[in-house]
């Protein structure tokens, strides 16, 4: 009982700090076979399945919802779940849950309908949002700051749908070109 009461606790602020540090400093996991194995064959399997579903639906998206660089990240994910275990090794456990939540996130996101969100379906909607990425480059030079609800209002004085412009910037922030700060109220172009 004394235990369940402990892990309740909040961890002070300078403890984890000290944590986070030392996982950092001291701790290298590395991918297993077993660990390697199971990544790749859920990466294989993925892709695979993406196909079929395209295969059956002729004029659906072309797009792949995991690349190599998506791979990488759930190594990157896995490696750091590990960390948190301060373990030397990645487990298939952390392999999984990195897995889970490239599935909640990426892939949820990937297949969602657009019309749920009120827009239009398939090419003019990524038309568009492509046009709403190429007005965020132009707008912003590099390293500059900008307030995102004033790019999105001057956007829409332009001529772009709010959807097409917030698509735009999760784009390019996902790709690493624009970089969100203070929660997402300041966007920072980064390359």
């Amino acid at each position: 009982s004394s235990s369940s009461a402990a892990s309740s606790q909040e961890i002070p602020a300078d403890k984890l700090k000290k944590f986070i540090t030392y996982c950092r400093d001291r701790c290298a996991p590395r991918l297993g076979e077993e660990a390697a194995a199971v990544l790749s064959g859920q990466y294989v399997h993925i892709r695979n399945r993406v196909r079929e579903t395209l295969a059956e639906k002729p004029g659906s998206s072309a797009a792949v919802p995991i690349t190599i660089r998506q791979l990488e990240a759930l190594v990157r994910l896995s490696e750091a779940l590990a960390k948190m275990r301060l373990s030397a090794e990645v487990s298939v456990a952390d392999v999984q849950e990195a897995l889970r939540l490239f599935k909640v996130s990426t892939l949820a996101a990937s297949q969602t309908n657009p019309q749920q969100s009120g827009g239009p379906v398939g090419v003019v909607v990524l038309e568009e949002v492509k046009r709403a990425e190429e007005f965020l480059r132009r707008r912003m030079g590099l390293r500059v700051t900008v307030n995102a609800k004033q790019m999105i209002e001057e956007a829409q004085t332009q001529g772009y749908s709010s959807e097409a412009i917030k698509r735009g910037i999760f784009g390019l922030v996902q790709r690493g070109d624009i970089q969100e700060l203070n929660q997402g109220k300041i966007l920072r172009r980064i390359r």
